[in-house]
């Protein structure tokens, strides 16, 4: 009979809105992450992303359905899967022992979660998680790249977990190689920040930025300085401007024909916020 009666009101113009969804509850969403917590310990790829697929579900509906399922930890549960569903290889030079498609998943979970609680962000910043998310980020996939570097960038608040990264011998090669073959927008701009954070940072700072110096980054920021959009203008001038800190930063700046021009140029012309950055860069005369 209700099909028969809306069938009806269809056919006569009556407008038909659709009955809200009921939204989701604490309880709800503690079950589905047990269940997603007994399917890690088993390492049932199946079972993990049939969960998953429900919590995603859940908060494309609702902003009050997202803010529940965060609230409730659901961060922290997938970030514990990252490490559940890392390989056991120590080294991680291959993704052959591991779960690729559920840690695309998970990643692709935790971007819309962002930002991320404290306790999801100390888990990634462990070796087996953090290992992983370097790996995701070398792969030459568009999506995996994406979802791990924006999470990298977003952790990049937490000087820990900066100490972390910059322990990663690969980090280095892989964040330059996204500007100097740049994927995307987005990715190169994450990029760039994931280094500011490096740059900046208290600890080894000085060890970190002449590496950066030897693969170019100088060299390659002046050219992306060139024809840049505001944001990404701010970004590479406070790169540049730490990486000016170092002796290796000014002698590669000093011996560049473009540094000059380029600052020149930015002066004024791009924010208040840059054209202090390009007043900083005096040092160059010493």
């Amino acid at each position: 009979m209700i099909q028969e009666w809306c069938q009806e009101n269809r056919n006569s113009g009556v407008e038909w809105i659709p009955t809200p969804k009921v939204p989701v509850t604490g309880t709800e969403v503690y079950e589905i992450l047990s269940s997603m917590e007994a399917s890690m310990k088993r390492l049932d790829q199946c079972g993990f992303l049939e969960s998953l697929k429900k919590i995603n579900k859940w908060g494309f509906e609702s902003e009050r359905n997202r803010k529940c399922i965060v609230d409730n930890g659901t961060a922290a549960t997938l970030a514990n899967a990252v490490v559940a569903f890392s390989s056991d290889d120590d080294d991680h030079q291959s993704l052959e022992n591991v779960h690729y498609n559920v840690l695309e998943e998970i990643l692709s979970s935790l971007n819309w979660m962002l930002p991320l609680e404290n306790d999801a962000g100390k888990i990634l910043g462990l070796k087996p998680s953090l290992n992983m998310l370097v790996l995701l980020m070398k792969r030459r996939d568009f999506s995996s790249t994406k979802n791990a570097i924006s999470v990298v960038k977003e952790l990049c608040y937490d000087q820990e977990f900066i100490e972390a990264l910059v322990g990663i011998e690969e980090v280095h090669e892989v964040l330059v190689r996204f500007i100097k073959e740049p994927i995307c927008h987005e990715i190169t701009k994450a990029s760039l920040m994931v280094i500011f954070s490096m740059v900046s940072s208290s600890n080894h700072h000085g060890r970190i930025k002449t590496q950066f110096v030897e693969m170019g980054l100088v060299s390659l920021v002046l050219n992306m300085l060139i024809d840049s959009e505001k944001h990404l203008n701010e970004i590479a001038l406070g790169v540049f401007d730490r990486i000016l800190d170092s002796k290796e930063g000014r002698e590669a700046a000093c011996g560049n024909d473009l540094t000059m021009p380029v600052l020149v140029k930015k002066i004024l012309r791009v924010s208040e916020l840059a054209t202090d950055r390009v007043f900083s860069f005096k040092h160059l005369e010493t």
